[in-house]
């Protein structure tokens, strides 16, 4: 057993390109079922005014009818937490640790 690096350069070019391009695939379809999954339950705490700003949240865009507002604020926490990998990775492991104990107590 090798390492990941030694693996994936045993592939040739190609094969590293073509595992690599799995993996951004499999990333984007993630990413964006978390970030659908996260609005609507954004959009549903707001419509029943359990979040701040539930007015400005709970609007529905008046020409695609979806909640824009809930998208762009899900899509903005994501942001925000991203930016804590730039502190280290204990700020990183400090949040994954609190996401495991809130789910828990949820």
């Amino acid at each position: 057993m090798g390492t990941d690096l030694e693996a994936t350069t045993n592939l040739g070019k190609n094969g590293a390109l073509a595992l690599w391009s799995f993996v951004i695939v499999l990333q984007f379809m993630m990413g964006t079922s978390i970030i659908t999954v996260a609005s609507r339950q954004s959009f549903a705490f707001s419509r029943d005014g359990a979040l701040p700003f539930s007015s400005l949240l709970y609007r529905i865009h008046p020409h695609t009818q979806t909640p824009v507002n809930c998208v762009w604020f899900v899509v903005g926490i994501a942001a925000l937490l991203r930016l804590l990998s730039f502190a280290g990775s204990e700020a990183l492991g400090t949040i994954s640790t609190l996401n495991a104990a809130a789910s828990y107590v949820a």
